[in-house]
């Protein structure tokens, strides 16, 4: 029996709904369905009748439950608040974030302040490293929760949710015959050179993951994380350069033109929020995980303008 399970199968009782319960927690219904289901297997009787429409009620097993369960989630709940290693100046509840490198120029640049704005009572502490290195962080504590730039097969055993779709896109210089196209194979790339934010993000290895698979030989003479230097790089180079079309407004690149690269799995790749799995979230953390995805999709924000760009260049490719 685990307290997260608990916790949610007392929240299902207060609420009488599992959906209810689900967005009183910030956690998703199967999640609270699968905790109460596998409660009850344990305890040999159901804890839950259906009655007036879907509502749920107790049965007896669940009533007697719920009596000694909530003052042990409750209890939990005090002891949490008081002695929680993330705790903030003056007692504040604290929720520590780290962002991959990038991160923060496909959310807009005043998502952390819109965020900030609604959690006001929340301290956030923030910090900035590669891709691996956040989830490093991320896998052993030193962080609550993780925003990143990646692809759902590159984040197993994490809890992710997509924040904004960014897809993959290439500049390329006009002097390359590629410039012409409308997309890019990864067979297109074969004897190109190419600048990456380097081996520790999921970008570059995403992509060289799939050249490897199909025999395709790409140069990477060299790498930065900071966009103004991988723009300068790639001037030097004469080189092909990974970039966020959303970014570039309209009047797009002077040197290169943005190209979307079109490969399996393309389409899902874009800056996702990760926490821990199988781990019970704190009330805070639970809030945060919905409200980032909120504010992405809010207008202004970088979500939207993202899906427009993924859906524009699938209209393209219909025509």
């Amino acid at each position: 029996m685990e307290l997260h399970e608990v916790r949610y199968a007392v929240e299902a009782l207060r609420q009488g709904g599992f959906a209810a319960a689900s967005r009183e927690l910030y956690v998703s219904r199967q999640a609270v369905s699968q905790a109460v289901r596998h409660l009850e297997s344990q305890m040999g009787g159901p804890l839950f009748v259906v009655a007036n429409g879907n509502r749920l009620l107790p049965t007896e097993l669940g009533r007697r439950f719920l009596n000694s369960a909530e003052p042990l989630v409750q209890g939990f709940d005090d002891l949490e608040r008081e002695f929680s290693r993330h705790a903030g100046e003056g007692g504040a509840e604290g929720v520590s974030v780290v962002i991959s490198t990038g991160v923060a120029l496909s959310l807009g640049d005043d998502f952390f302040e819109r965020v900030e704005r609604r959690m006001s009572a929340l301290a956030i502490s923030v910090e900035e490293t590669n891709t691996d290195g956040s989830l490093t962080m991320l896998a052993d504590g030193g962080a609550d929760l993780a925003l990143v730039g990646s692809h759902p097969s590159m984040l197993a055993g994490f809890e992710s949710r997509v924040l904004v779709p960014t897809g993959l896109w290439l500049a390329v210089p006009l002097d390359n015959p590629l410039s012409a196209r409308d997309s890019l194979r990864i067979e297109d790339l074969d004897g190109q050179t190419l600048i990456t934010a380097g081996q520790l993000n999921h970008l570059h290895q995403f992509v060289m993951r799939a050249a490897r698979e199909r025999g395709v030989r790409i140069s990477v003479p060299a790498a930065s994380s900071n966009v103004d230097m991988l723009r300068r790089l790639a001037l030097k180079h004469d080189a092909l350069s990974f970039v966020f079309p959303l970014l570039e407004g309209e009047e797009g690149l002077p040197w290169a033109r943005v190209v979307r690269l079109d490969m399996e799995g393309a389409a899902e790749f874009g800056t996702y929020a990760v926490r821990r799995r199988h781990e019970r979230p704190t009330r805070s953390l639970r809030m945060l995980w919905e409200l980032v995805a909120q504010v992405a999709r809010e207008p202004g924000g970088r979500a939207g303008a993202g899906r427009r760009q993924t859906e524009g260049a699938e209209a393209r490719d219909e025509r």
